[in-house]
């Protein structure tokens, strides 16, 4: 945008306009990384402009605040992106998709257990409305990811398999997030020595992958390379 547009954005109390600008960027695609640095820059000002309109209308900031907090993750400021989350969570206390981001932005820092608790808060969450088993089936895997990363490998695989049967009871076993799941699963089993289990999880993810992106897509050939070396070790 032009340095003049910005400035007069800015300086409007406009929220709809703002907001509209905003989500305009969300599909923008940039040519450099410091490029979108900048988009994000901005996309935080404009953020912080409509939170400062709604505080003074006395309007809710919860979802404002969510979006500067997600904005300072993609910025890697976990930091400033959990002060921003918190805020959120103290406006509207349910929202699910902030305690996911919070659980997020903890295992970013190493924090596992505080991850653990948001995401956990989340999940039950979810398990409430059980009005969008997706969003409920990825939150599982974050759950994973997380137990994963703090080495608590019979927990990962116990919310890896949620995942899973959660999404096949949505009948979204075979979309690309189910495989990616799938495959994240089988990287576990393959670490822990579980190579059958592993296999067959492999080949579930593939088959899933070669129907939605073909065969030569990067994640179906790394999964096949994967599923290679877990039936060289099997037996």
């Amino acid at each position: 945008m032009d340095p003049n547009d910005i400035k007069e954005l800015l300086t409007t109390g406009d929220v709809a306009k703002l907001e509209e600008t905003v989500r305009s960027f969300d599909n923008h695609e940039t040519a450099t990384e410091e490029e979108e640095r900048q988009l994000i820059k901005l996309r935080i000002l404009i953020w912080n402009r409509i939170c400062g309109l709604q505080q003074a209308a006395g309007d809710d900031t919860s979802h404002t605040f969510r979006n500067i907090g997600k904005c300072w993750m993609d910025m890697g400021e976990i930091e400033r992106a959990v002060g921003q989350l918190k805020k959120a969570i103290e406006a509207k206390p349910g929202d699910a998709v902030c305690l996911e981001l919070l659980g997020e932005a903890y295992a970013e820092t190493a924090d596992y257990q505080s991850a653990l608790d948001y995401l956990n808060k989340a999940v039950m969450i979810r398990e409430q409305k059980a009005d969008d088993k997706k969003s409920l089936a990825l939150c599982y895997g974050k759950l994973a990811n997380t137990c994963n990363m703090k080495c608590d490998f019979v927990d990962a695989v116990q919310f890896y398999e949620k995942a899973e049967s959660t999404m096949k009871d949505a009948g979204l076993a075979g979309c690309t997030e189910a495989a990616t799941l799938a495959g994240d699963l089988g990287r576990l089993l393959e670490k822990t020595g579980e190579y059958e289990k592993a296999v067959e999880v492999f080949t579930r993810a593939h088959k899933a992958l070669c129907a939605l992106k073909g065969e030569a897509d990067p994640q179906t050939e790394e999964i096949e390379y994967l599923l290679e070396m877990a039936s060289n070790l099997v037996g």
